[in-house]
């Protein structure tokens, strides 16, 4: 046992991170495990996400991010607040605070200022404040400058909300928040005991009061918590707790429970069992907690942490186990939503709790359900998916029986555009589903184009080779990046001997240009030999567009019209002066065929792709490329004469809801079909920066995902047809926006985001596990 309580740290400790949250007052992209605005709150419902976000893009005043108030796409000014709290602020009372903050804006029109309330302990009630509407307006656009207001904080004063008040329309930036008084004191973004459960999840911070079942692993330099078997009061554990250090009082966390309004009036009793080794005797703490989940993320507020002392003397130290017995009043309002307890640890020698209790009319509490949890999948749900989906006989491309996957080529059978996603780029067990899936299309579909989110110069070769049979297959599959892989050879071996015998050869080709200056080698091999000139201006081009990346150019047509940059014009220049000789080249001499030539104008194309993507700012790049990439597939489909075309990507980029896959469902309506690929346990492939290639592991899928209804529903390898999901009692889930596992080229701090899987994918493919993708030797 325990080592399993070892385990479940190893495993819960990595990705907990600190014990408590803070306010993060500068803005930190990483504070709060990743939920940097956890703490702050808005005042506007219809404030989106998007319009309110942690904004790592634009050069912060301190720190790496700011907080962007975004209302540019606002048809009207739009008026709010967004605050958060300072408690308790003992020595700020009787003193007047300086609170301050860098602003800047963009194209805003309106106005933008900081405001503060200092509150007594009763909700809602402000005793001095400063919320001034006369504030004088923000120039339009302006680069960062700290503003300030002062404050007199009451002697009864127990709080300090600050904040932004806006209203207008465009784009506000906030940063650097000060809370200053005195001579030199300062407020310091810091650790804040009874925050914990903010920062778990609803599973792991589950009720655990007799600390029978592990605890979550919250790693803490100020104290020590661990279970420990010797000696229990009741059961096989108790929680042992042991300071650090000496001094300052140090608060351990013991455990939250959910609140349920019946509690309102009553009181409610904490008892338990005690022992410490010595004085002095700690103290029983208490903290509400408030707490939502909507579509901007987890947001939280704490109460004032309150001590209570335990029926317990010094002179019972180390005399064994102590009953103590507290009550908690029970008079906070309805904004409230959980209970946090822990023990004030007030010296260094070790202390022990067990058996907690909590006690409402003298009789156990019983916690209600978690207001953060989400909903378990219901009986109706998982009947429903055990009988739409459909087990698949493999993920093998054996050659074998192929009458498991009719519901998928009935799905596709007139389809013009086929889109094979992926979770991530680094999957083995993807990467022969997908082959499997594309031998099927070709032997009985008829598919014949294939297009990989990969370099087109690098898929330019590959295609000359499955065509004629001249290179190594080795070395061109190599040339893949994120496709190279064992996998990858064994498709193009396989597509190399179909093509010997097939009338009507697989073509295959790349959907962008990622390195341009093997780009622009191909462009000069379809020169004759005397086009010196221009084959020395390919040469020249293909030096500037691959220094391009590294000159850090970051444009905004739309906030800063008419602004270049030499080297981007220098590109440019050079650009258009080959693509008018090309023009020139092919129209006097007429040496190219036809289809040759608009192949040389569609790589002219990426090339200029290339330079937009590298060049615009990074808000900006994300849908430029999507954009491109779309335009590319439509290309890549007329030159297929009417066929289908088959499109491997990531699954963002196929999605039908945005970027690419949105213009493509635009452009052939029910003729783009879209298949996801989901997965549940297991390791993948990602990029490591320069080091290469590493295997890392599948974080687990845990309620509140898609990935938990088909583990739950304990599928095997399986397709499910989205297409046909009508709202039911059984397909509820299906219409909610769910947790997704997202992992891109190099693995996220967080694996899972928010999605809308019936309407991102016609279907999706569901594989229970996954091996990492392993490298092409």
């Amino acid at each position: 046992m325990r080592c399993l309580y070892l385990l479940l740290f190893l495993i819960l400790g990595p990705a907990i991170g600190c014990a408590q949250a803070r306010l993060n007052l500068s803005f930190e992209p990483e504070s709060n495990q990743l939920q940097p605005l956890l703490l702050w709150n808005t005042r506007v419902p219809a404030l989106s996400a998007r319009g309110l976000r942690l904004d790592t893009l634009t050069k912060a005043a301190s720190g790496r991010g700011s907080l962007l108030l975004d209302l540019s796409a606002a048809e009207e000014p739009v008026g709010g607040a967004i605050y958060t709290s300072i408690l308790p602020v003992d020595s700020m009372r009787g003193q007047t605070v300086t609170i301050s903050g860098q602003l800047r804006t963009q194209n805003f029109t309106g106005k933008a200022f900081l405001y503060a309330h200092a509150q007594s302990a009763t909700a809602g009630e402000n005793l001095a404040s400063h919320d001034d509407f006369t504030t004088p307006a923000l120039p339009p656009n302006s680069e960062w400058r700290r503003v300030q207001i002062q404050l007199p904080v009451p002697a009864g004063a127990t709080g300090l909300l600050l904040g932004m008040r806006f209203l207008g329309q465009g784009r506000v930036w906030l940063d650097d928040v000060r809370v200053e008084w005195g001579p030199g004191q300062r407020y310091h973004d810091q650790l804040l005991p009874g925050t914990e459960p903010l920062l778990l999840s609803p599973t792991v911070r589950r009720p655990n009061w007799d600390f029978e079942r592990p605890s979550a692993a919250l790693p803490d330099p100020r104290y020590r918590a661990q279970p420990d078997s010797i000696g229990p009061a009741h059961g096989r554990y108790s929680r042992r707790l042991e300071a650090g250090r000496a001094g300052a009082p140090i608060y351990a966390y013991l455990g939250q429970a959910p609140l349920d309004s019946s509690l309102r009036g009553k009181t409610l009793v904490v008892q338990g069992q005690l022992r410490y080794a010595a004085a002095p005797v700690p103290a029983l703490y208490y903290t509400l907690l408030a707490e939502s989940n909507g579509p901007a993320g987890r947001r939280g507020g704490r109460g004032p942490l309150q001590e209570l002392p335990l029926n317990i003397t010094p002179a019972q130290a180390g005399a064994g186990w102590q009953p103590f017995r507290v009550e908690v009043p029970t008079t906070w309002n309805a904004y409230y939503t959980q209970l946090v307890l822990g023990l004030r640890l007030g010296g260094t020698e070790p202390v022990w709790v067990d058996n907690v209790q909590l006690l409402v009319d003298g009789k156990p509490y019983a916690f209600p359900p978690d207001p953060a949890a989400p909903p378990l999948p219901t009986a109706a749900e998982l009947a429903w998916l055990r009988q739409a989906a459909v087990p698949l006989r493999t993920a093998q491309p054996d050659a074998g029986d192929t009458k498991d996957l009719t519901a998928l080529g009935t799905l596709v059978g007139k389809a013009q555009v086929i889109g094979l996603g992926e979770m991530t780029y680094g999957s083995r067990e993807i990467a022969q589903l997908r082959h499997r899936l594309l031998r099927y299309l070709i032997e009985q579909k008829g598919l014949r184009t294939v297009a990989l989110e990969a370099d087109a110069a690098a898929c330019l070769a590959l295609n000359s080779y499955l065509q004629t049979g001249q290179g190594t297959p080795r070395q061109l599959v190599q040339a893949l990046g994120t496709y190279s892989s064992p996998e990858t050879l064994a498709l193009i071996q396989w597509l190399r001997a179909y093509n010997e015998r097939a009338t009507i050869k697989v073509q295959v080709w790349g959907l962008e240009c990622q390195q341009p200056a093997a780009l622009t080698a191909f462009l000069r091999e379809m020169l004759p030999e005397r086009a010196t000139t221009l084959r020395n201006w390919l040469d020249e081009l293909g030096r500037q567009l691959q220094q391009l990346p590294a000159a850090d150019i970051r444009l905004n047509p739309y906030t800063e019209p008419g602004k270049t940059d030499t080297r981007l014009t220098t590109v440019r220049a050079t650009l258009q002066r080959v693509r008018m000789a090309l023009n020139e080249q092919n129209r006097l001499s007429g040496s190219l065929l036809l289809p040759e030539v608009d192949l040389q104008r569609q790589l002219l194309l990426l090339l200029e792709q290339f330079v937009g993507q590298h060049t615009l700012d990074p808000d900006l790049s994300g849908t430029y490329r999507a954009n491109a990439l779309a335009e590319n597939i439509h290309w890549l489909h007329q030159q297929a004469g009417g066929r289908q075309l088959a499109v491997l990507a990531h699954n963002s980029v196929l999605a039908a809801t945005d970027g690419s896959g949105q213009r493509l469902r635009a452009t052939y309506g029910s003729g783009y079909v879209a298949l996801g690929m989901v997965f549940n346990t297991g390791t993948f492939r990602t990029m490591d920066g320069n080091a290469g290639f590493r295997t890392a592991v599948a974080a687990a899928a845990g309620p509140g995902s898609y990935e938990h209804y088909f583990q739950a529903a304990r599928l095997p390898l399986s397709y499910l047809n989205l297409r046909s999901a009508d709202l039911s009692a059984g397909t509820q889930w299906l219409y909610q926006n769910l947790l997704l596992r997202d992992v891109g080229h190099a693995l996220p701090l967080t694996q899972f985001l928010r999605h809308d899987l019936r309407r991102e994918f016609d279907a999706v493919l569901f594989l229970p596990s996954t091996t990492a993708l392993p490298p092409l030797p």
